[in-house]
């Protein structure tokens, strides 16, 4: 693989993903125990940093020194609160750090706004649109950071975000961490924003619970080494909404999540009423599709190896995280006794047992019920 096809494929790539969306990258699935592949990956990065800066920059520093962190921050067609977002990272109190903000293509140009601060530590990017996962890919495809953050362009850091979330990543040599956050919801009364609750969101969290759900509240969140996504990949384009909770889902089974105990950021939930319903809808859907897919990938298909290897205390584990989304299972609760049987954990086998018949006898029961009011209304009709 020399340089020159690389970059070719690459142009070719970016110019027939603007026309037609979903068009996997390329070298994202390379094998990363091939040595010959593994030692392009560097000329790689840059192929993709330099190709997305030279065709998409309009606003790029000039330095040729990579800054410790990479701020990514999306933004389509709302320009009212970006302005408040991008000064919330100029005044943090760490200063070696870039923001990269990405316009989906949004009629709404927010170049100027960018451009009063006079900072050249902001970059601006303006691509076709493909949607918030396009846009965050963009980002992280032309940052060169070794640390990676995001921010949304209406949510709003703390002046000790990134100093508090660098410090600690630096001084434990972690690869994942994430802060508390304040969850402010607004809503609009009179042409304005007017805050109406704040809570706090603190979670440990295990890389089973990702499973199930996003315990991330909010990207803002959370920092991981640009290194993490040579072993995860990137934002799946496919999804138009939970594609965070998908990628920190990947990071999880692979990387330790690590929390720190101190609020650093603001995310906003302005309850707009004309369109919540759809939102809510979307988020539905979209969000059974991956827990599904997640539930199939890291759950269902280690079960056969942990029955294998005797692994039954962990099997017993994994069944009982799928059984809470899935409960009429009936097999699995069976399967999930068996394992705590051979685990010589008989309690718990007992009530798995028990479940699954109680599971099993559910619907003959609901028959027998059914019957009964029909008889009893017959019988009834007839006094």
């Amino acid at each position: 693989m020399d340089r020159q096809t690389l970059e070719k494929q690459y142009e070719l790539w970016l110019t027939e993903s603007e026309k037609t969306l979903n068009i996997p990258e390329p070298f994202l699935k390379l094998d990363r125990g091939n040595s010959e592949i593994s030692s392009v990956e560097k000329m790689i990065d840059e192929i993709r940093r330099n190709t997305v800066r030279k065709r998409y920059g309009k606003i790029v520093s000039s330095s040729s020194s990579m800054p410790m962190v990479s701020v990514i921050m999306p933004t389509y067609n709302r320009k009212d609160f970006i302005a408040e977002s991008v000064g919330s990272v100029l005044n943090q109190t760490f200063k070696d750090f870039s923001i990269l903000v990405i316009n989906d293509g949004g009629n709404v140009d927010v170049e100027d706004i960018l451009r009063d601060f006079h900072d050249d530590r902001i970059e601006y990017f303006k691509i076709p649109h493909k949607g918030l996962s396009g846009a965050l890919n963009t980002g992280l495809w032309a940052s060169g950071s070794k640390y990676i953050s995001y921010l949304d362009d209406d949510d709003f850091y703390y002046p000790d975000h990134l100093e508090t979330l660098v410090t600690f990543l630096e001084k434990e040599n972690l690869d994942v961490a994430y802060s508390d956050t304040c969850c402010v919801r607004q809503e609009k009364r009179d042409g304005l924003y007017v805050t109406t609750s704040k809570e706090i969101y603190s979670r440990d969290v295990v890389p089973s619970m990702f499973l199930v759900r996003n315990h991330i509240l909010a990207p803002l969140a959370l920092m991981h080494r640009r290194d993490c996504l040579k072993a995860t990949g990137y934002f799946n384009e496919k999804l138009p909404v939970v594609m965070d909770w998908e990628l920190w889902a990947h990071m999880a089974q692979k990387f330790k999540f690590s929390h720190v105990k101190h609020v650093t950021g603001e995310y906003r939930v302005r309850t707009d009423k004309t369109n919540i319903s759809s939102n809510r809808l979307k988020m539905k859907v979209y969000s059974d599709m991956v827990r599904k897919y997640l539930m199939d990938k890291y759950i269902l298909n280690k079960l056969d190896d942990f029955m294998k290897q005797e692994n039954y205390a962990e099997t017993a584990e994994l069944l009982r995280i799928y059984i809470g989304e899935y409960p009429f299972h009936v097999k699995i609760h069976f399967i999930q006794a068996l394992c705590h049987f051979r685990a010589r954990n008989f309690y718990s086998a007992f009530k798995s047992c028990n479940r699954g018949i109680n599971y099993f006898m559910q619907p003959f029961l609901d028959e027998i019920n059914y019957l009964g009011q029909e008889l009893f209304g017959y019988f009834r009709g007839r006094k």
